[in-house]
């Protein structure tokens, strides 16, 4: 055409839908969008494009695309193409502005149009996400805040829009304890929260002006411990008195009711030391806490008091806010073993009735309702008979008594025990026989209390007897032969004089020539002719009492003297002359007879030595002991020395073997075996010197009392000398076990060996600081054997206790001679005799090529006795003599009698007690009684049921009210109830 390029131009118009946001979503969504183009040129458009440039957040639609073609290939001039479009709203739109561009074939130019969309603007839904408590959290606050971020962009519009859950209940904005920053909601609680709860709360809804609701809801729990760890149950208890001081440990109950505790902070303090879980000495297990003394090296002593202090104990750290700390938890227990004691005192005069107080400290506060005491004595010295709380800490209490084999035994209850001073007394009574210058221990066997909840430190306590004044008389007879003798009479009678006693003394009268003369020496200047006397009597008392006096017959060889030591009062008689130069000394209660030659002159001493007291020791096995005090015989040496099974065995020199001896005298050493160490008192008259005869070969000796405890041996005066070098042995018992030899000093209370070449006399001095003797109750059965010349015996007695007791006698150790023991064998131990309980008993023998020998006539008819060497058997009843080599048995099988037997007393004449043996074939109610010469009934001493086999009864010269009974011929009388058969004897009690 050669007027240039043609012109060119378009318009838009555009429709689209209305878009709205409704519950926060466009509507309509999608929405339609049509474009109208018109052609504005002159030309004629050809492949007419429309191009939509679309704001992130808006699509097209599934279906359509974004580019479109006009209808038709040919737009002409000032036409109008329409095209439509599905628009989709997919995200908030990044503006507001549609473009729309077109393009055609023909020419090169581009329309644009644009096209604003109003859409209103929707922000983010509201979102939340939890900050505090984390979910499953701990916290120890009381006021715990929930805290959660939320928000909400398109705001909100009224407080019921939010939904909060609490527990199961629902809250909104309106709830004062809930609000909203626009960042942060919090709730506070209105109370404090409650230990132990589980809090369960949850952002259930929000909705937002938009409609929008919440993106994800937020929900979680938290725990509140609000109470700190807990201490209880301590063991020892809070004020608990212990009665005893050795403990397993110390413990408490230690835990928390929700969490644990956080051992790190425990801090136990025990009597102002702290200890930590790092020390040993602590431990936390299974919720207790444990403190173990032994590694803490405790130890405690009666009276202690502990005192123990928990504190700064947390529990283990929570999620949220401080630890919960436990109040300081403190707890003091004690020590109290109750203090008992027995009196040490002397009981005057025998013959009464004592109350002995068992005194005790203080009890109030101890919670005592509950006791057993128990006091062992010896049998004999004193005879408990009951207990007596009159004006004693036990006074309301009602106390039993059980007697038994020298011991006592009080038990009770009651209200709980105050005050102290003496808990009770033990009623004894003194017997008037054996007792005076004799003791008794007062041992505590057990002391507890509360069922031994409370223990004891009981003291033992000691008493000895006094002596007391006596009438007594006595014959001192010097004889030849019986138509040759001469008989002098001492006696103390109260109130005479040491001069002549008109009525009472009886003069001198010479003997006929060649026959045995003695007197007693009188120098009285009231009668100043009366100068010897046949019978001497003395006032009771100053003493000692002194009688000198001369006895025999010039030419007439060895003269015999002889007495009754059981007339002579409690205390020492000493006869004392010297014969062809040697000195003799006899204590005239303990021998009955002396002899001496030609003529003496002697001395005759009645004293009532002084009582000591001293303390002994000795170890398990032999112990060679003696005793430098004397008790009356009321206490035997097995007594004395409580924890040995055998009495006295003291070497006999002249026969060159052992006596058995139940009573100690001056002098003389003693084995005796123990099964324990012991420490005891003894007490006694005391043993100013001792004058012992030694014989060729070994003696045994003991030593008098020295305040020192040892005495020189150069005090050994032995006259003459006949010791063989330095031949004197000790035994150490306590600790080597052997003999000791070279010994300077000598221990008071121990025995000694010496070697003599001879006869002499041996004396030690020392410093000067008995009761008639009981019956020593015999086995039923014995039977004797000799092995090598050696006796033994071996029998059977109802009260016998398997094992060794008081029934058998073991024999003591070789001593440095070289002894070799041979025979009866029980747990191991050589015994002289053996003992046993039943009917059939075994009894083993050891020896080496030893020739035994027997008399058929001691074994009775009810008894057989059968010897046993490996398979042979032969009865004993046989036989009179068998070899022995090796171990042998000899078996004893006793038979019951067949009818009933009553045998005689034993001792007969007696004083002061007598033992009567009887048998009966079946078991059958027996009575016996003790009659007088007139018939009368005097005492009862058997009545009640006995099984069959042997028994016996002990008649102690008293009548039922416990009065003795006069010199005199008595009758015992055995009653068979179930047979009515009856028999009697008679025996002499004899003073």
């Amino acid at each position: 055409y050669g007027i240039g390029n043609p012109f060119t131009s378009g318009s838009f118009t555009f429709v689209a839908d209305d878009v709205s946001v409704v519950n926060c979503n466009y509507v309509p969504n999608p929405f339609d969008f049509s474009v109208f183009f018109t052609n504005e040129s002159a030309l004629t458009l050809d492949d007419v494009i429309v191009h939509l440039d679309l704001p992130d957040g808006i699509i097209v639609a599934v279906g359509s695309e974004d580019t479109l073609m006009t209808g038709g290939d040919h737009l002409s001039s000032f036409g109008t193409s329409v095209m439509g479009w599905r628009l989709a709203i997919v995200d908030v739109p990044a503006s507001d502005t549609i473009h729309v561009w077109t393009t055609n074939s023909s020419t090169t130019d581009t329309f644009h149009g644009y096209y604003i969309l109003e859409v209103p603007a929707v922000g983010m839904a509201p979102q939340a996400s939890l900050v505090q408590p984390t979910n499953g959290a701990w916290t120890t606050c009381d006021d715990q805040e929930i805290t959660v971020w939320m928000e909400a962009e398109n705001g909100l519009m009224l407080d019921s829009d939010l939904i909060f859950e609490l527990d199961g209940s629902y809250i909104d904005l309106s709830n004062p304890n809930l609000t909203w920053d626009g960042e942060t909601l919090r709730y506070v609680p209105t109370s404090s929260w409650v230990d132990g709860d589980l809090i369960s709360w949850g952002l259930m809804e929000v909705v937002d002006e938009m409609g929008c609701s919440l993106v994800t809801p937020v929900s979680g729990y938290f725990q509140v411990d609000l109470t700190p760890p807990v201490a209880e149950n301590p063991w020892p208890e809070e004020d608990r008195v212990l009665g005893y001081t050795e403990i397993p440990g110390i413990w408490v109950e230690l835990y928390d009711e929700l969490r644990a505790v956080e051992p790190a902070s425990i801090n136990f303090e025990i009597n102002g030391v702290l200890y930590t879980i790092s020390d040993p000495e602590l431990s936390y297990r299974n919720d207790s806490l444990f403190f173990d003394t032994d590694v803490a090296g405790m130890v405690f002593d009666d009276g202690d008091t502990v005192c123990i202090s928990l504190y700064d104990i947390t529990d283990t750290a929570p999620d949220y806010c401080d630890v919960n700390e436990m109040d300081p938890y403190e707890w003091c227990f004690s020590f109290q073993i109750i203090d008992l004691w027995l009196p040490d005192t002397q009981l005057c005069p025998p013959g009464d009735t004592f109350l002995i107080p068992v005194y005790t400290e203080n009890l109030t506060g101890l919670g005592i309702t509950e006791m057993e005491v128990s006091v062992k004595y010896i049998d004999g010295i004193i005879q408990p008979i009951g207990v007596e709380t009159g004006g004693t800490a036990t006074t309301p209490w009602s106390l039993s008594t059980l007697i038994e084999d020298g011991q006592i035994t009080v038990t009770g209850d009651g209200v709980e025990l105050m005050g102290g001073g003496i808990l009770f007394y033990i009623e004894a009574y003194v017997p008037t026989a054996g007792t005076e210058a004799a003791y008794s221990p007062l041992e505590f066997v057990e002391a507890e209390f509360n069922s031994g909840e409370l223990a004891a430190k009981p003291v033992d306590g000691f008493i000895t007897i006094c002596f007391t004044d006596h009438i007594w008389t006595n014959d001192i007879i010097f004889y030849k032969d019986a138509q040759n003798q001469k008989v002098l009479t001492i006696g103390g009678i109260p109130g005479a004089s040491d001069g002549y006693n008109s009525g009472l003394d009886v003069m001198w009268v010479p003997a006929p020539i060649g026959k045995i003369d003695a007197w007693f020496d009188l120098d009285d200047s009231a009668h100043p002719a009366i100068t010897k006397l046949l019978r001497d009597f003395r006032n009771t008392t100053p003493l000692p009492i002194v009688w000198e006096g001369y006895a025999g017959r010039p030419g007439m060889d060895t003269i015999s003297i002889r007495w009754t030591p059981a007339h002579f009062p409690d205390g020492r008689v000493i006869l004392q002359y010297t014969d062809d130069g040697v000195d003799h000394t006899y204590d005239m209660r303990r021998v009955n007879q002396a002899k001496f030659t030609d003529e003496i002159y002697f001395t005759i001493t009645y004293s009532q030595p002084e009582i000591g007291r001293t303390v002994m020791d000795v170890c398990p096995g032999w112990n060679l002991i003696s005793f430098p005090f004397i008790p009356n015989e009321g206490v035997k040496i097995s007594d004395a020395v409580t924890t040995s099974i055998t009495p006295g065995y003291w070497f006999n020199p002249e026969s060159g073997g052992y006596t058995i001896t139940e009573h100690a005298e001056p002098g003389k050493g003693y084995w005796v075996y123990c099964t324990d160490y012991d420490t005891f008192d003894i007490a006694g008259m005391i043993v100013t010197a001792t004058e012992l005869p030694l014989w060729r070969g070994w003696n045994m000796f003991g030593l008098p009392w020295e305040a020192s405890g040892t005495i020189p041996a150069s005090a050994l005066d032995i006259v003459p000398d006949v010791l063989i070098g330095g031949n004197i042995f000790g035994f150490d018992a306590c600790g080597s076990g052997a003999y000791f030899g070279e010994i300077s000093d000598f221990e008071v209370g121990q025995g000694y060996w010496l070697l003599a070449s001879g006869s002499a006399g041996l004396f030690i001095e020392g410093d000067t600081s008995v009761g008639r003797i009981q019956p020593t109750i015999e086995p039923e059965f014995t039977f004797h054997f000799e092995l090598n010349g050696e006796q033994r015996t071996i029998g059977l007695d109802s009260r016998a206790e398997i094992g060794i007791d008081a029934f058998d006698r073991a024999i003591p150790p070789a001593d440095p001679d070289g002894f070799r023991f041979e025979g009866i064998i029980a747990e191991g131990i050589p015994m002289f005799r053996d003992i046993k309980p039943g009917d059939k008993a075994e009894f083993v023998i050891e020896s080496d090529n030893a020739m035994m020998t027997w008399n058929t006539d001691d074994i009775p008819e009810h008894l057989e006795i059968t010897l046993v060497q490996g398979f042979s058997s032969i009865s004993m009843k046989d036989i009179s003599r068998a070899a022995i080599d090796g171990t042998a048995k000899i078996i004893v099988q006793r038979h019951l009698p067949q009818n009933m037997v009553l045998h005689a007393a034993v001792p007969n004449p007696f004083n002061p007690a007598t033992e009567i043996r009887y048998s009966i074939p079946e078991a059958a109610t027996i009575d016996m009684a003790v009659y007088d010469l007139m018939g009368r009934k005097i005492k009862t001493i058997v009545s009640g049921e006995k099984s069959a086999g042997n028994h016996s009864a002990i008649w102690n010269g008293t009548d039922e009210n416990g009065a003795e009974m006069p010199t005199g011929v008595y009758f015992y009388r055995i009653m068979n109830n179930a047979t009515g058969e009856s028999m009697t004897k008679s025996m002499v009690l004899l003073k």
